[in-house]
């Protein structure tokens, strides 16, 4: 087959730096030699490596590397205190490989190192938004003094990679911009990773920074074009060069996607089937930083902390906002994170008290935890993306905003969570399930869901008489006792992807909508399934289901519909023309009224008799982006609540508390506090509690 032609015009292959065509290595012998120098001087000990030999180079700097059939590249793994520039050749027949090494700025030290990770920024071309937020990006990487820009992939396709190369590079960000093989950046051509290596060159290579040595593996399994290599020969590739490194160096690996996902003992940190490789063994393996999964999250495995961050550009299939993460590594290899939302800072958003009663400041942001107000208190739980242990439960005296106990989690709280059987039940995004005493704060039971890899971001709900509890989502989704966590039933009937909502549970029934899949619905008591429907337009879902009246109410990104709860049939289906993110609660029904948030269209009001949409209430301009590969829009973003009986209100992703009149949509008051909100108000006895992205609490009297 005749090599596809990739780069369409002399300025792409200008910002690749004028690479030629790919051509592998002849059969015939000998060797690769070359020399790496510094100041003109020969560089000894340097790490060098065809993608699967390695050697180091002697007292001069030379080197030598046995011809390998099929090795497509010679690199380098630039050493502490030089830059990553000019750092592989492309393998010629007859050719030598020098390398000339320039001396860093940053990272020279033994000291650690900072630098930004992007992720799944999947592109679609050159465009004024996108030059935006690579601008912005250049930005924050210079003012954090990072050694380099990593994009750990999914860039995407042939033209979004085209684009990346242009405008985000090493020469016009300023700093070494470092790209990983992702699953959509393998595409059509002799191998899959044909492209990215035209324009991005090696995809798997290493390198060391501040004292630690940096590991770049591409995507083991799932690639949309099959690449040329196996995991295995990635596994044979590591133990070289694992075996040349100090073994008391911190290691660090970027990857697409942690290796060996679904299965917990391996999940990141062995690599390789036939001939499998454990990082922990071969390494002082520290950390891995990822993406694919476009949600932001840390765990840890076998004493290795896991990080992956959300799309840097729009919002996360959980309705993550778009986040920009700045990695501080320490010299011991242990490393937090400073997340930008919306390129900014989570702790320097401008904010205003705006005549609230109290305002506390809380240990982290909040992200879709509604508050929940019980028997004098409210409950908030907050957030832990950056690894510096703020996931917290937090209660509140209602009327004074004094702290009443507080409880640390192990993972963030990503999702509402419910007082039932005299306990506060909360889930952590690591699958832990808690319940607090609401008095006391005692702990009362606790419960570890089973493993999955991604972020358990789904809220906890409890049955109409408070004794059951309803925790995780897909196989995790579990009935539990709520006064003594037994579990009473477990699904095994289907999956899903992370969702923030939670399911509706009503007449017997719970409903949940099964993120890129469908509906699902189980008898409440038993777990038993009892229907499903597949599809569009179930497969979205932007709010919890709501039962009412012998039907669930469904509100799936451009669509809301009516299903018939005892047969599972799908009565009405109405185009919305607008798509619905509630992430923080159901639809509201009242006054004949399904009230429904939408990411650009404000709040709708349909009618429940008709399904037409009777009014619009206005919203500003949100301060970042929430929702599934969805940009900054009029977001009502979190379910709305009554005030009193003619208002409605939400807590909206523009910073703003709005009110509008329930019978025409017109806002009649609103709250500027500054900080975007992607949690839901709380309403209780003629006042109004909600938490923000600043990390504030507050309560005012309506």
């Amino acid at each position: 087959m005749r090599r596809r032609e990739f780069l369409k015009s002399s300025a792409a292959v200008a910002v690749c730096g004028g690479l030629t065509a790919i051509r592998a290595a002849g059969s015939g012998g000998g060797a690769i030699h070359g020399r790496v120098t510094a100041d003109g001087k020969g560089l000894a000990g340097v790490v060098v490596s065809d993608g699967l030999q390695c050697v180091r180079t002697d007292v001069n700097g030379a080197f030598a590397l046995p011809r390998r059939e099929g090795a497509r590249f010679v690199a380098l793994s630039a050493p502490c205190g030089y830059q990553m520039k000019n750092w592989y050749r492309r393998i010629e027949t007859g050719a030598t490989y020098d390398f000339a090494l320039e001396r860093a700025a940053i990272g020279s030290a033994k000291c650690g190192c900072r630098f930004v990770h992007v992720a799944d920024s999947e592109i679609g071309g050159d465009n004024a938004e996108n030059r935006r937020w690579i601008a912005e990006t250049r930005q924050i990487a210079h003012a954090e003094r990072c050694a380099f820009i990593v994009h750990t992939g999914d860039i995407c396709y042939l033209k979004g990679m085209q684009a990346h190369a242009q405008l985000m590079n090493t020469e016009n960000m300023g700093l070494p911009v470092l790209y990983c093989l992702g699953n959509h950046d393998c595409v059509a051509g002799d191998y899959g990773e044909q492209a990215f290596e035209e324009l991005f060159g090696p995809c798997r290579y290493s390198f060391n920074a501040g004292g630690i040595h940096f590991l770049v593996v591409p995507m083991t399994e799932g690639w949309d074009v099959r690449p040329s290599y196996t995991e295995d020969e990635l596994a044979d590739w590591l133990r070289a060069d694992l075996a040349l490194i100090d073994r008391r160096r911190p290691v660090m690996v970027f990857s697409h996607m942690i290796f060996h996902a679904k299965n917990e003992s391996e999940a990141g940190i062995v690599i390789g089937k036939e001939r499998p490789l454990d990082l922990r063994s071969a390494c002082n393996f520290k950390g891995f930083v990822y993406g694919h999964v476009h949600n932001t999250y840390t765990s840890g495995n076998g004493g290795v902390t896991f990080m992956a961050s959300s799309n840097a550009n729009f919002g996360g299939i959980d309705h993550s906002p778009e986040v920009l993460r700045v990695f501080d590594v320490k010299p011991d290899g242990s490393f937090v994170a400073e997340n930008h939302y919306g390129r900014n800072p989570s702790r320097t958003w401008q904010t205003s008290r705006a005549g609230a009663v109290w305002e506390r400041k809380l240990p982290a942001p909040v992200l879709f935890c509604t508050p929940v107000v019980s028997g004098g208190r409210v409950f908030v739980g907050t957030t832990d993306d950056e690894n510096r242990s703020t996931g917290m439960v937090v209660a509140f005296d209602a009327k004074s905003g004094a702290i009443v106990w507080k409880r640390k989690v192990a993972n963030s709280i990503k999702n509402r969570m419910v007082v039932a059987g005299g306990n506060v039940i909360v889930q952590d995004a690591g699958g832990s399930v808690y319940a607090f005493a609401a008095n006391s704060g005692r702990s009362a039971w606790k419960m570890q869901l089973p493993y999955h890899f991604q972020v358990l971001a789904s809220a906890v709900t409890a049955s109409e008489d408070g004794r059951a509890a309803y925790v995780g989502y897909g196989k995790r989704l579990t009935a539990v006792d709520a006064a003594t966590g037994a579990v009473k039933w477990r699904n095994s009937a289907w999956e899903s992807e992370p969702i923030a909502g939670a399911p509706g549970i009503g007449e017997g029934k719970i409903v949940w909508s099964s993120n890129w899949d469908g509906l699902e619905c189980h008898d409440l008591t038993t777990g038993a399934r009892l229907w499903r429907l597949d599809g569009k337009p179930w497969r979205f879902p932007g709010a919890d289901p709501l039962i009412t009246g012998g039907n669930a109410v469904v509100a799936c990104y451009w669509h809301i519909g009516e299903v018939d709860l005892a047969t599972g049939q799908a009565l009405r289906v109405k185009e919305l023309k607008e798509v619905t993110a509630l992430p923080s609660g159901p639809i509201l029904s009242v006054g004949g009224k399904y009230l429904v948030g939408t990411l650009d269209g404000g709040l709708l009001a349909i009618d429940s008799a008709t399904l037409e949409i009777v009014w619009h209430g206005a919203a500003d301009m949100s301060l970042l982006a929430v929702g599934a590969y969805r940009r900054k829009g009029r977001m009502v973003n979190t379910s709305p609540v009554m005030v009193g009986a003619s208002t409605v209100c939400a807590a909206c992703a523009d910073g703003i508390i709005h009110f509008w009149d329930l019978a025409t949509g017109a806002e009649t008051r609103r709250i500027v506090t500054g900080a975007p909100y992607l949690a839901g108000a709380a309403v209780s006895e003629g006042r109004i509690f909600a938490a923000d992205m600043a990390g504030v609490m507050r309560m005012f009297r309506i």
